[in-house]
């Protein structure tokens, strides 16, 4: 009980800092110009963002071409009806990301936060659920590691799109990594990890997440929402790689 007690006070704390860099930011976060706005980020960084137009409708996959859906889509439709990922995972986008989940760079999330936040308001009425539900951390990674970045992402754009925050996703089982899994070996490894309960009366809900690669994550997510009674289950994830 002491451990997740220290745990939440840390949790707190990084959550106040993280409100804090994302509403008062003074340089812009790539190449510390500074900035007016109330972004961290100037208008040269901002045009070079990998930003993720041309993709698949369903999944958000980036394509060459412009069409409503990828080969992977056609095969098999994932339990999320649509995957919403403003990014492609590349230079400065996963630079950010890598900073803020694996060093604790609030600046770099409160970035990401803020500009993931302009693309909700951007969302028509019928694509902005009931509720956010963060892809949570297992607890022993959340000890580790001090705070939940899907969380801090989810309070903030919950803020921006005026929705609550429901935190009853559990991830059950410790999954470790899924960097350098096939797609195969993906699926299997978070095969009932996630367990989900006190959905009732909400029909639709978006997971936040930062990242979405196979998205064999977000499926294993959805399931576990649908078997508590959501009926559409969406995905908002900073970038899709």
């Amino acid at each position: 009980m002491r451990v997740k007690s220290a745990t939440l006070v840390v949790m707190i704390k990084q959550l106040n800092q993280f409100a804090k860099r994302l509403f008062l930011p003074n340089s812009c976060a790539l190449c510390a110009a500074a900035v007016s706005s109330d972004l961290a980020l100037c208008a040269a960084c901002a045009v070079e963002l990998p930003r993720n137009t041309i993709c698949c409708t369903l999944c958000a996959l980036p394509l060459g071409v412009a069409t409503r859906c990828c080969g992977r889509c056609l095969k098999k439709r994932l339990l999320i009806t649509r995957v919403v990922a403003p990014f492609q995972y590349a230079q400065p986008i996963d630079s950010l990301v890598l900073r803020f989940k694996k060093r604790g760079d609030l600046a770099s999330g409160s970035l990401l936060a803020a500009l993931f936040a302009q693309e909700v308001q951007a969302l028509s009425a019928l694509d902005v659920p009931q509720a956010l539900v963060p892809v949570p951390l297992h607890d022993s990674r959340l000890r580790v590691r001090g705070f939940d970045q899907a969380r801090l992402l989810a309070y903030a754009l919950g803020k921006t799109a005026a929705r609550p925050v429901l935190t009853s996703l559990k991830r059950v089982r410790d999954t470790g990594s899924q960097g350098g899994l096939s797609a195969t070996a993906r699926v299997r490894n978070v095969a009932g990890a996630f367990v989900a309960s006190g959905f009732n009366g909400v029909n639709h809900v978006a997971l936040v997440d930062d990242v979405a690669t196979t998205a064999a994550t977000l499926n294993a997510c959805a399931l576990a929402l649908k078997r508590a009674g959501v009926k559409r289950v969406d995905a908002w994830v900073i970038a899709r790689a």
